[in-house]
């Protein structure tokens, strides 16, 4: 690891190129590569901490700089390469050598007395642009200690030696490396406040994870001494190196990191706003009888004490659960004893009050209660620990035969693990070295695996649910999934007709993208209608990971059940999935499909599903759906994915010979165009990227572009290096461990690595290739990884269609994306925090081959509303009923319209007028859409939608002069207006608009002042009809989607900006309507009534029947006045800005 001290005064330009560039420290170079790798894995038993220097961190209180300092007293060998953190008086933000050196290791400052400020507990550094432009940017790791320095010279090895030698590249380190995005996001006080404990909660999830795999595959021990078989397994597997040390080093450092921000920063704000995990000797006497009723009856019984003494053996500890150690003293004979036992898990986190903001943990319950499960005892101490164990499953081919029967196997490998290796155990800070040493002994576990946790309690990955306590304004507002386009209004068409879907889908591909579209209206609306349809024959389908309670699962069966023949492969060796998937394969057989568990060496990992279906004429089509992730509809809500539906002939085909390989015994070593692992997949993919070498070195354009989870195959990473020197233009965005260092003078200084890390886990797998200007892009199952592209099978898919292609381009528009996206530096350190390229990496101008110049007309006719950002909330694809109210017209009157919400969640109350919306037969841009009726005169237009005119008294209600009005914008250089956006399907107009301010403006509370009917705009050709409503905004939350700017306007003055040189034709019309209503009202409102009790019914997004109306600063005319509501603490903070408009 390398020294901080090296890095003191040394100037460092963080962009020496293009891509992110940062000059790596000089280090005495290797140059025998085979004697380093030996070093590694050398035994060490000397430098191996005793428990001494496990208590002296204890006493010291477990922070950075005692567990430093205990492993340098008991590690000579550690202290060249182990760096003591710099302490504040030698760096600072404001030092001078720091300023120029980004790769400086931070120390967390000094905390503040007081929480109500936000804390940024991220490390940050001055980079340096070319042009000479200084950025603060958030570094990550944040620590030395968690990065991994390999000791050689990058720039002075070979394009082979690079990408091969593990010298650079460390799996684990990079693992670790991605707990640190994750866990940045955490420490940042500009995300929302329950989002911040969400990542908490996901970084502790991440280390169990890593601690359950941590041995690898574990093969058979010797049951007869399983405790010498464990201890020699583990001095085998992972002896103590100097590696594994430094790797210890690290995860400590992590675990630090996030109890500091946990017990600092994010619990004392939670508790200012009510959300609290209580104690059990904070609770009053009501809620203690409360919590006592519920132990009586919901935990008591799944108790079982088990008392540690000769005639008792030590009980078998389960993975991840908590327990708790109890020493009793009998009064009666003097005796003392050792009690274990397991708390329940299924229900972590128990409310104690109505409010749905305070808990108590189910440990502290029974700690409360103990008297009740040790009768007649002293309880002289208790103490909740965890262990977790190694729970990765090992199956090997020879171990078993052609006869074995794989279901049974697995069953008997996941009922094994439960006594498999333990790899880490955790204690609170008060845990006595009696209890630590005994666990130890019996785990057969050693000082360094011992994590004493100076949180209030284990397990924060079980306390998620806090994070969703009813408190929508302290999380990021996600938008609801929408019915993919092509798919609208067919739910209800399939009920007569289930053979609707496939019409659509033979017309032309389609393409879904989650969580954008809801996976119930696509894959499960794909099966459903498959099941009922009488002209299906066949239906096979691959799952990995279906997820609890699978609707896929539901709509196979009953596609069994109505005499279609099925089949399912089921990877029965998904990790951690073993035993959900053993119960469907088990419910999918009783129902009659054939299942098929897998393939013997491979794991089925493709996501594939394929109806075969016979048509009028009597002919067999085919139709699939093959998908980047999972078809899981849990996952499909939180991840980001794409999914194709097609009944291209070559495409199912391929699809078919794929299915009768794993089901049944043949080699296809061909296929038409799909790219399948472990068969043609890699030199596929490593003939594409040689291809654009060629062409840069021909002085041709050339391009690649991918999305990917990880990136770790040397040949891949070999190749990349190679046509970056071709000169190559490489964009990488790559959400985990990726083994490429970009901007290596000479070698890499045309590779861009990214890393986007955000409220949505970046799980798609997208491939770009210029290929001449033709365009090729690929979407499917597998990452860059070895285990997808030689131990997995795995199904990538060309996109063939013109149109599918510019949308997918979009989705390296994360490059862009300044607020979530990482960019690794050559050093291998990840830089958040500057401005993205001006120009965007993927050019989306693709020049169609030939055989795609026919469906190029058909593309460029399709609706707009299929755009992937605005498609769901800038267009409708549905036809609304003339009797639909969500039509109605309500024209703005002179006075102020004022009338009851609707319960139900209707559209506003109307007058006479109504709209009737007509859509011609041929779908076309030139052609008008809809016909509405205003007040009797009949308008065609192209588009109608909703928008919203969120205003505030500045001074008071009915004080017109103070009123300001909310202003929203997307990019820098976009003109601030009122938000605007498309009804869904199913949604009225009072509903849209509530979604609209919600997203667009995050308005979380308001009251409903006025109509103001339809606005028309024209935009040369096109026409649109907005129906607006003005909304008094009491409180605001977060957007969604896309960074959107926000502010506030004095509204005289919001509307002369919309009517100037960034004219907006919609936002003057709404302003100017809105000025004459609300302005009729304030000068008829002489009675001194408030508003809230003028306008009846006020309604808002969530129940806030304490919330003051907001309170607001005055601005001068000669600035805007923009006021910023805290994500975290509601409280309202303003900054004056010079209008530069």
């Amino acid at each position: 690891m390398q020294k901080a001290s090296d890095y003191n005064g040394k100037q460092h330009n963080a962009f020496t190129a293009s891509p992110l560039s940062v000059s790596s420290v000089t280090v005495p170079p290797v140059t025998n590569f085979e004697q380093w790798n030996g070093a590694k894995q050398t035994h060490s038993e000397n430098n191996r901490t005793d428990s001494a220097s496990l208590l002296a961190v204890r006493a010291k209180g477990n922070d950075a700089e005692s567990v430093f300092a205990a492993l340098a007293a008991s590690h000579p060998s550690l202290q060249p390469d182990m760096p003591r953190p710099p302490s504040l008086s030698s760096l600072s933000l404001n030092n001078e050598n720091h300023l120029k050196n980004p790769l400086l290791h931070l120390p967390v400052p000094d905390l503040p007395s007081s929480t109500s400020q936000p804390m940024d507990l991220n490390a940050k550094a001055i980079v340096t642009t070319p042009d000479g432009n200084t950025y603060q940017s958030i570094i990550c790791p944040f620590d030395e200690r968690v990065h991994y320095t390999p000791h050689a010279e990058l720039d002075k090895l070979p394009s082979k030696e690079l990408a091969e030698s593990d010298i650079v590249f460390s799996k684990e380190f990079a693992e670790l490396s991605m707990m640190c995005r994750v866990l940045s996001m955490a420490m940042d006080p500009t995300v929302p406040l329950l989002d911040r404990f969400k990542f908490l909660c996901i970084v502790s999830s991440s280390l169990d994870e890593h601690f359950a795999k941590r041995l690898g595959s574990i093969p058979k021990l010797d049951l007869n001494d399983l405790k010498t078989a464990t201890i020699n397994l583990r001095r085998h597997v992972r002896p103590k190196t100097k590696y594994e040390e430094d790797l210890t080093v690290a995860l400590r450092t992590i675990m630090e990191k996030q109890s500091k921000c946990l017990t600092s920063d994010l619990l004392p704000r939670l508790a200012e706003r009510g959300i609290e995990i209580v104690s059990r000797d904070k609770l009053d006497d009501s809620q203690k009888e409360k919590m006592t009723a519920y132990f009586k009856e919901n935990l008591r019984p799944a108790l079982t004490p088990t008392v540690i003494d000769a005639t008792h053996p030590f009980p078998l500890i389960q993975s991840h659960d908590i327990y708790i150690y109890v020493r009793l003293f009998n009064p009666k004979n003097g005796a003392r004893r050792t009690v274990l036992f397991r708390c329940p898990s299924n229900n972590r986190l128990i409310p104690i009050d109505e409010s749905g903001l305070k808990f108590v943990t189910s440990e502290d319950v029974c700690l409360a209660n103990l008297n009740l499960i040790c009768h007649s005892m002293i309880v002289m101490g208790a103490y909740p620990f965890r262990v977790t164990r190694n729970t990765k499953i090992s199956i090997e081919d020879e171990s078993l035969s052609d006869m074995t029967d794989l279901f049974d196997f697995i069953v008997d490998e996941v009922h094994r693990r439960r006594q498999a290796p333990a790899t880490r155990l955790e204690v609170m800070t008060d845990a006595p070295q009696q209890m630590i040493d005994l666990l130890v002994n019996k785990l057969c576990l050693d000082d360094l695996d011992v994590y004493v946790v100076d949180t209030p309690y284990l397990d924060l990955s079980s306390c998620m649910s806090l994070a969703f306590v009813p408190l929508p304004w302290l999380r990021q507002v996600m938008r609801d999934p929408g019915v993919p386009s092509p798919f609208k209004g067919l739910q209800n068409r399939l009920i007569a007709d289930p053979g609707a879907i496939f019409g659509i889908i033979r017309k032309e591909d389609i393409l879904v993208e989650y969580p954008r579209d809801n996976f119930e209206n696509s894959a499960v609306l794909f099966l459903h209608a498959a099941a009922r349809d009488p002209r299906v024959r066949s239906i096979k389908s691959v799952l990995y990971r279906g997820g609890g309670n699978s609707p896929i699962v539901a709509a196979l069966i009953r596609a069994a059940k109505n005499g279609k023949e099925v089949s399912v492969v089921i990877e029965l060796k998904a990790s951690f999935d073993e035993i959900q998937n053993s119960e469907y394969a088990r419910a999918l057989q009783v129902a009659g499909c054939n299942v098929t568990y897998g393939m013997m060496g491979l794991k089925v990992h493709s996501k594939i599903m394929l109806v075969v279906r016979e048509e009028s004429d009597g002919s067999l089509c085919s139709y699939c759906n093959i998908s980047t992730g999972n078809f899981n509809p849990k996952t499909a809500k939180l991840y980001t994915d794409y999914c194709l539906f097609t009944s291209d002939k070559e495409i199912c085909t391929d699809v078919l010979d794929v299915f009768n390989h794993l089901t049944g015994y043949s080699e296809n070593t061909e296929y038409r165009c799909l790219l399948v692992s472990p068969v043609n997949m890699l030199e596929t993919f490593i003939h594409l990227i040689r291809q654009e070498a060629k062409n840069a070195r021909e002085g041709k354009p050339a391009r690649i572009a991918c999305q990917m989870n990880g990136l770790s195959d040397k040949k891949i990473t070999k190749e990349l290096y190679d046509a970056s020197q071709a000169g190559v233009r490489i964009d990488l965005i790559v959400r985990a461990a990726c083994r490429i260092r970009p901007g290596i003078k000479g070698l890499s200084e045309n590779i861009n690595v990214y890393s986007w890390v955000g409220q949505l886990l970046q799980h798609r797998r997208v491939y770009y290739f210029h290929a001449g200007g033709e365009g090729k892009y690929f979407i499917g199952s597998a990452d860059w990884r070895t285990r997808n592209l030689t131990g997995r099978v795995e199904v990538i898919v060309p996109i063939r269609d013109a149109y599918l292609r510019k949308r997918l381009s979009k989705a390296f528009e994360l490059i862009d994306d300044g607020r979530w996206v990482w960019r690794m530096a050559s050093d291998g350190h990840y830089y958040k925090g500057f401005p993205a390229p001006k120009s965007p990496p993927v050019s989306v101008s693709i020049a169609p081959s030939a055989k795609e110049l026919s469906k190029s007309k058909k593309a460029e006719n399709r609706s707009s509303d299929s755009d992937a950002d605005e498609r769901s909330q800038e267009q409708f694809d549905f036809v609304p009923s003339p009797e639909d109210p969500s039509f109605m017209d309500n024209e703005a009157s002179e006075g102020l319209l004022k009338f009851p919400a609707d319960t139900n969640g209707s559209a506003l109350p109307t007058s006479e007028s109504h709209v009737e919306a007509k859509k011609p037969t041929k779908r076309s841009r030139s052609r008008p859409r809809y016909v509405i009726n205003i007040k009797g005169n009949t308008k065609m237009v192209d588009k109608v939608a909703v928008g919203v005119v969120p205003i505030r008294f500045v001074e008071g209600e009915g004080d017109f002069d103070s009123i300001q009005v909310l202003m929203v914008a997307r990019e820098p250089d976009d003109p601030w207006a009122v938000p605007k956006g498309g009804q869904n399907e199913g949604e009225t107009q009072i509903d849209a608009t509530i979604r609209i301010a919600r997203e667009k403006a995050g308005v979380s509370s308001y009251e409903i002042l006025a109509n103001l009917g339809w606005i028309e705009v024209d935009k040369g050709q096109k026409q649109s009809a907005f129906q607006t409503v003005v909304l008094l905004a009491k409180e605001l939350g977060t957007t969604v989607g896309r960074n959107r700017r926000r502010q506030w306007m004095p509204i005289r003055e919001a509307l002369e900006y919309s009517r100037g040189e960034h004219r907006h034709e919609f936002t003057a019309k709404a302003l100017d309507r809105a000025i004459a209503a609300v302005k009729s009202w304030c000068d008829g409102m002489g009675d001194g009534s408030s508003l809230n009790a003028g306008v009846a019914g006020a309604s808002s997004i969530h129940s806030t029947p304490s919330t003051p109306a907001l309170s607001i600063v005055n601005g001068s005319a000669s600035s805007v006045q923009e006021t910023f509501i805290d994500n975290q603490d509601r409280n309202v903070s303003a900054r004056t800005l010079r209008d530069s408009h």
